[in-house]
């Protein structure tokens, strides 16, 4: 099926199914001050929602939480692939669980992306422009994992978010040890238009706040660098996070 799409001039429109009546108009509040987003379905029940896309319902995404009052969103996404729709909406989960078997579930039955709680009102929102622009993309999985992964660390948006996201798939992909420099720094500027140093300077920047943030995984990778009598810089952040996120993604796929 084919995502939705829309023309340039015109907002996206979104279903938000949520348990809560209180976070569904948190939502809505804040989607009012975004001219590129309206809610145009809310639903309490995931059987509101099913019956709402069966007559005719064509929003660009659903944001779709873990629980709903009648079922959960395993069952929602399971009961949609069996549906005809002439178009298909991303669909972004949010879920207070950090179970990577629930969420790999999900991706497995058509979810985009997997959004933990507690989230940012403005970071689940710009999520929902980058899917609905983007069209979702399937190699969720492995962003799934970098981006669980830099959420560890207090590593959630900005510029430097992306650039960290590019830079580890080129790790985690790598057929051979990376060179930061040419294999990661080089060609995350090219793929952005920018310099190499801009690049640098901002996964600096970056992993200075996550320094500052000092969550306790982080911590642990400091710990393991302090071990070895080395320093915490870029290119040893970037290797030590792409081996633990290679590790989970190649035992996935194998």
């Amino acid at each position: 099926m084919a995502k939705n799409g829309r023309e340039a001039s015109e907002p996206f429109q979104m279903f938000v199914a949520e348990e809560s009546l209180e976070q569904i108009r948190l939502l809505q509040t804040f989607a009012q001050g975004l001219p590129e987003v309206d809610v145009t379905g809310t639903f309490l029940e995931g059987e509101a929602l099913l019956r709402a896309l069966k007559n005719g319902g064509t929003p660009h995404i659903v944001v779709l939480n873990l629980m709903l009052r009648d079922m959960d969103a395993i069952e929602l996404l399971e009961r949609m692939q069996g549906m005809s729709l002439a178009m298909r909406p991303c669909v972004l989960v949010t879920s207070g669980a950090r179970n990577g078997n629930i969420h790999e579930k999900l991706l497995d039955l058509g979810a985009d992306h997997c959004l933990v709680k507690p989230y940012r009102m403005q970071n689940l929102f710009d999520r929902v422009k980058l899917l609905c622009t983007k069209g979702g993309g399937r190699d969720t999985w492995l962003n799934w994992l970098i981006e669980d992964r830099l959420e560890r660390y207090n590593i959630c948006w900005g510029e430097g978010y992306w650039y960290m996201i590019r830079a580890l798939r080129k790790v985690v992909m790598a057929a051979h040890p990376v060179r930061m420099v040419e294999d990661v720094y080089n060609a995350v500027a090219h793929e952005e238009g920018i310099s190499m140093g801009a690049v640098e300077s901002s996964l600096r920047r970056t992993l200075g706040e996550a320094k500052e943030a000092a969550t306790p995984e982080f911590q642990r990778l400091e710990q393991i660098q302090q071990s070895k009598g080395k320093k915490m810089t870029v290119g040893a952040f970037l290797n030590m996070v792409g081996q633990i996120v290679q590790k989970d993604y190649m035992g996935r796929e194998g």
